[in-house]
């Protein structure tokens, strides 16, 4: 009987390492696969993030000008540096027509200026044509995202604003 006995148990751990061997070729290729997946994705996130909007670096040196100095804006001057980021936005859209960060950012630039009451119902009416420019070239770009939860914002739209800017 303890011959038996021993003779089962030996039958059972054999089974046993069997199982664990199989469990750990199975979590190897498991891995692997992981590993190839995440290696996959971070290339196409780190394409994504280093991606120019445009191929026209003139376009893209113009825009990051007006962009600094529309971050900048200086306290008791903001009506000259509006004018000034305007001109240089519509200067990268001019020479990249499908510079969609452009648009987007002078939709910006023109709902801003409506914001702090120095713009009048024209300068509204090209914002939300500058924005719908910018949503037919790249709708997912974050800076039509933004754009548009301006517009949807002063709109007095909270919830789609906040829907936007989670997209």
């Amino acid at each position: 009987l303890l011959l038996y006995q021993d003779r089962e148990y030996d039958e059972a751990m054999a089974a046993l390492a069997e199982i664990l061997e199989r469990v750990a070729v199975q979590s190897e290729i498991a891995s692997r696969v992981a590993d190839s997946l995440d290696a996959q994705l971070m290339a196409v996130s780190a394409r994504a993030a280093f991606e120019l909007p445009t191929e026209n670096m003139e376009a893209y040196e113009v825009y990051l000008s007006a962009v600094r100095r529309m971050n900048d804006l200086p306290i008791g001057e903001e009506a000259i540096v509006h004018s000034t980021v305007v001109e240089g936005l519509e200067r990268a859209i001019a020479l990249d027509p499908g510079f969609a960060d452009a648009h987007a950012g002078l939709a910006a630039m023109l709902l801003l200026k409506t914001w702090l009451g120095e713009s009048d119902p024209a300068e509204r009416a090209q914002a939300r044509a500058a924005l719908a420019q910018a949503e037919r070239l790249a709708p997912k770009r974050l800076e039509v995202l933004k754009a548009r939860a301006l517009l949807l914002y002063q709109d007095r739209e909270y919830d789609e604003a906040m829907a936007a800017l989670a997209e």
